[in-house]
């Protein structure tokens, strides 16, 4: 029964009997056993019987002994705090995390740090409130390591304190060194013109990591022009991914790749973007149409038009349309009325 293995837990002479004694309690589903395994931890005389019952406490896993491992963490023992805290983390048990926030602001390092961890380990439960400890100087330090610890959880709530001028700054650093997980929130992000900033510049620092992920995301109209600008700050890491995209069986993705390559002060890589022109590529000359516009020659107009009649858009009909060539002024007005737009002549 519980009470004869507390008591040969505590008071037996042999320590392998308080040993055996004390594995046996916390396989019971009794949350009162906690307390024994706390003070035999605590107070027996055998290092080796500390141990056990330290370990012992950390392997329970029933939800009644919840308040009773809670209790524990205010203990002095920080073997007894870390075991209690490894239970409490292993359960998942949502409701050990305002305990361990209270923790978090702890003067005492090591706890405090513990109290992270722990929060870190209890994972999504957590994020509600780690996300708050980011307004608080204290602990925003400690909250920021548990939530790019719990990584991909939390990247929608960190996304959405992109536009809050108080946090923006935490949530873009933390989104950053979560890596890939959140890169779709933060191209999602660019949409958003009270984000678009911190989303493309946290994009930037993610760098070379994030590339084929930048580049699968063209496709999308949307954010292409934004992913392009992004692809070309992150520079030369991108060049020989880009340069292979033109060659994508999706058009959008190799028009967007078209658009950064035509951004980027490298003559290199500017040559399979020009030899669009000759080949006939409409989908590369309408992806990059500003940089055709600016440079074709008179000759190949004719090819920039027909881009324009298969991919055209508004804005490349702008750009057509002030872009002081009569032929492609031309062109930009039929493919207006054609498909019902209104243009401005700037």
């Amino acid at each position: 029964s519980e009470k004869a293995l507390a008591l040969r837990a505590t008071k037996d002479d042999n320590p392998n009997v308080r040993s055996a004694a004390v594995t046996a309690l916390a396989q019971l589903p009794v949350a009162s056993s906690v307390n024994v395994l706390v003070t035999v931890a605590t107070k027996d005389n055998s290092p080796t019987v500390r141990a056990t019952a330290t370990h012992a406490l950390s392997r329970i896993c029933f939800p009644a002994a919840v308040p009773k491992l809670i209790e524990a963490l205010n203990t002095r023992d920080e073997t007894v705090q870390d075991a209690a805290a490894k239970a409490l983390a292993n359960m998942k048990e949502p409701s050990a995390v305002g305990p361990f926030m209270s923790a978090l602001g702890n003067k005492d390092a090591k706890i405090a740090q513990l109290a992270a961890d722990s929060l870190a380990a209890i994972g999504a439960p957590s994020i509600p409130s780690l996300i708050s400890a980011l307004n608080d100087r204290q602990q925003s330090i400690l909250a920021s390591e548990a939530l790019i610890k719990i990584g991909a959880p939390a990247v929608e709530s960190l996304a959405n304190l992109l536009s809050d001028k108080r946090t923006s700054s935490d949530a873009a650093h933390i989104l950053s060194a979560i890596g890939k997980p959140s890169v779709p929130a933060l191209i999602k992000a660019l949409t958003n013109e009270k984000t678009t900033e911190i989303a493309a510049d946290t994009l930037t620092k993610m760098g070379e990591a994030i590339v084929p992920l930048l580049i699968q995301a063209l496709d999308a109209t949307n954010t292409r022009k934004d992913l392009a600008s992004i692809l070309i700050r992150i520079g030369q890491p991108a060049k020989q991914p880009l340069l292979l995209a033109l060659d994508s069986n999706n058009f959008g993705v190799a028009g967007g790749a078209a658009l950064a390559l035509s951004g980027m002060a490298d003559p290199e890589v500017l040559k399979p973007v020009r030899a669009a022109l000759t080949s006939k590529k409409l989908h590369i000359i309408a992806g990059a149409y500003p940089f055709f516009v600016r440079t074709c020659e008179q000759q190949h107009e004719q090819t920039l038009i027909s881009a324009l009649q298969e991919y055209g858009t508004h804005e490349m009909a702008e750009a057509f349309l002030n872009s002081g060539r009569a032929n492609l002024i031309v062109a930009a007005r039929k493919w207006a009325r054609e498909n019902d737009f209104k243009i401005v002549d700037k």
